[in-house]
């Protein structure tokens, strides 16, 4: 009997970034931490929910998404300290969790929009 909870490797038709923090200089010289690309891979995404809210007088628009992706010792390590960039969005990263064992990762993510 085959357990397969993950999708088929043809519904991995998103290109998305990890991006990891790293510390650079800026013009000035003091350190900042920035995110770079750490691994470009292909993926599988859904849309969770969306949103609009009021906060403090601001309006912002938020999405939450899971993405899927075949799990390999690149990927590993993905955590709640690292991005992902996806359609123009950088995501948070929520949490992380491995779906038959070394097989693929289960991404849940949020990026929020500010509007005035």
């Amino acid at each position: 009997m085959s357990y397969n909870t993950g999708p088929n490797v043809g519904d991995l038709s998103r290109r998305i970034n990890i991006l990891r923090a790293a510390t650079a200089k800026d013009a000035v010289g003091q350190k900042i931490e920035t995110f770079t690309t750490f691994v470009t891979v292909w993926a599988n995404y859904t849309p969770v929910s969306d949103a609009e809210k009021v906060r403090a007088n601001e309006v912002y628009a938020s999405l939450s998404g899971r993405f899927i992706i075949r799990y390999s010792n690149a990927v590993a390590n993905i955590d709640a300290k690292d991005r992902i960039g996806f359609d123009g969005r950088v995501f948070d990263i929520i949490g992380v969790k491995e779906t038959e064992r070394h097989r693929w990762l289960e991404i849940t993510a949020a990026t929020r929009s500010e509007r005035s």
